[in-house]
């Protein structure tokens, strides 16, 4: 198959980023000249909450700043092993939040449409290896105690840190405002006005259709060892 200059270049730029993303000097210098400095874990900041892509980050980021009764300083949204090594650096409360395979590597390809399937999920093997060393220094939480107990998660960061920060309740007004917070962080972090379906952290029928046009990608049985790494590092570090 032939593979157009600009996706190649894509391909490139996305190595180089992911490599970094495991050297947490290299990360943060790396983040600064890209113009997200806030966004890295820092002895100023909070708390730190990340994950790999399409794992309920928006969310979290949202309904966890919802439920402070002042503003926070979250370093999130970066999608980089380094950000948790940062935050153990400055012994700083930190969430790692999981979703199991295939669907973040499914989505990943959707919203990333020049990677592949095999190097999407692969991806998610070395993001989620990488942070073996660093297991007793965050609280994780899985996606679907994120989306439907995210108070007990936070909770959880309480007891493990020693923080105080306010408990997420939830409820129908709660979670309308949540989700709007998540449309707009998506208008904000694309600079358009309208939602992008095939980027907007939350369900969409749109993405879904895409989805499932990859699965067959997915289970080939060409990457069933990537597949079994992913099951085997997600049940370890949920455990």
């Amino acid at each position: 198959m032939i593979v157009d200059a600009g996706t190649l270049w894509q391909r490139a730029k996305f190595e180089a980023r992911v490599a970094l993303d495991r050297m947490p000097t290299g990360f943060a210098a790396q983040m600064t000249v890209r113009g997200h400095r806030d966004l890295v874990a820092s002895a100023r900041t909070d708390i730190v909450i990340e994950g790999f892509p399409r794992s309920a980050n928006t969310y979290a980021v949202a309904a966890f700043s919802y439920a402070q009764p002042s503003a926070v300083r979250i370093a999130r949204h970066l999608h980089a092993p380094a950000q948790l090594a940062l935050a153990a650096r400055h012994r700083l409360p930190a969430l790692l939040l999981m979703r199991p395979a295939p669907e973040p590597v499914l989505s990943v390809v959707v919203r990333e449409p020049y990677l592949t399937v095999e190097r999407a999920l692969r991806w998610y093997v070395e993001f989620h290896r990488a942070l073996l060393p660093l297991r007793e220094s965050f609280v994780v939480a899985p996606f679907d105690e994120v989306l439907a107990r995210f108070g007990d998660v936070i909770d959880r960061i309480n007891r493990r840190f020693g923080a105080s920060f306010a408990r997420y309740e939830g409820g129908d007004q709660a979670e309308a405002i949540v989700r709007k917070r998540v449309e707009q962080m998506e208008r904000e972090d694309s600079g358009q006005s309208e939602v992008r379906e095939l980027a907007v952290a939350r369900p969409s029928q749109f993405r879904n259709r895409r989805k499932d046009e990859l699965r067959e990608s997915y289970e080939s049985p060409a990457l069933r060892s990537l597949r079994d790494s992913a099951a085997e590092l997600y049940a370890i570090l949920t455990r």
